[in-house]
């Protein structure tokens, strides 16, 4: 069985401006607050209240996230896994953590889903008929090394505010199903009706034989939050779910389930009907 473990990892910075002045004059000394002996023409600037302004300050450029990626490491049916953040989208590549993945290659995909090897690595990537969202699966190469379930995408920056839309698009879900001929990894269909006025959602993603997960959530900007039931795991029905708007006007979105209990998890991706 999977094990997905959830890890969010995030920092802070601290930054701190000195304004020495002054002078003095004596004996040398071995301690290491030196005290400035040299005259200066140094001035501090000041804004129109006549506050100082410290040009010395800096601002820290905040990363804004593009996707999410789950690391998966382990053998045997015993996996545990970390949730990573992506902050850059191209169409061949993610980096994840600072490891560089192929997902493709400049002028090779499919309307539906690609799957090749790269450097070593089997690939199901979805889809070349998207222009602004990639999710799937990059495998381990060695059945041992990370595999990466991973959505990507250029996040929408003019979402619409009023109206209503249908999405239909792939999903691919990791988990141990018995019913399902105990494959790792199974495609399937998924699809979303959106109300941009209500800022809510609800959708599926459906496999073959067995029932669809469910999904319901809100909106607040470009992402998309809220919870997936399925009867994959009867012991934890509800999982988390995260996602975002991809393109213009919202034209595609894409996003991950992560199971509560790590059991099972699954990325998506639909376009605008």
């Amino acid at each position: 069985m999977f094990s997905l473990n959830h890890v969010l990892k995030f920092g802070s910075t601290l930054l701190i401006a000195f304004l020495l002045s002054g002078c003095s004059s004596g004996n040398g000394s071995n301690n290491d607050n030196h005290e400035n002996t040299a005259p200066t023409n140094n001035q501090v600037e000041q804004n129109s209240s006549g506050a100082p302004i410290n040009s010395n300050e800096t601002q820290q450029t905040q990363k804004i996230e593009t996707g999410a990626a789950l690391v998966i490491s382990g053998s045997n049916n015993n996996f545990s896994g970390q949730r990573i953040a992506i902050d850059n989208y191209n169409t061949t590549s993610i980096n994840v953590d600072g490891t560089n993945v192929v997902i493709g290659y400049p002028g090779i995909q499919s309307g539906n889903w690609s799957k090749i090897t790269a450097n070593g690595r089997k690939l199901e990537t979805c889809c070349g008929s998207y222009s602004d969202t990639r999710f799937g699966i990059a495998n381990s190469l060695d059945g041992n090394s990370n595999s990466y379930l991973f959505y990507n995408g250029n996040p929408t920056s003019d979402m619409p505010t009023s109206g209503q839309a249908s999405y239909l698009g792939k999903a691919i879900i990791i988990a141990d199903i018995p019913t399902l001929n105990g494959k790792d990894s199974y495609a399937a269909n998924s699809q979303f009706n959106v109300d941009f006025g209500n800022k809510s959602f609800n959708g599926s993603l459906d496999i073959n034989d067995i029932r669809a997960i469910n999904i319901d959530g809100y909106i607040s900007g470009n992402n998309l939050s809220g919870y997936a039931s399925s009867s994959i795991n009867y012991s934890m029905p509800t999982s988390p779910v995260e996602g975002k708007f991809y393109g213009e006007q919202a034209k595609e979105l894409a996003g991950l389930i992560q199971s509560k209990d790590n059991s099972w998890g699954a990325v998506f991706g639909a376009k605008k009907q």
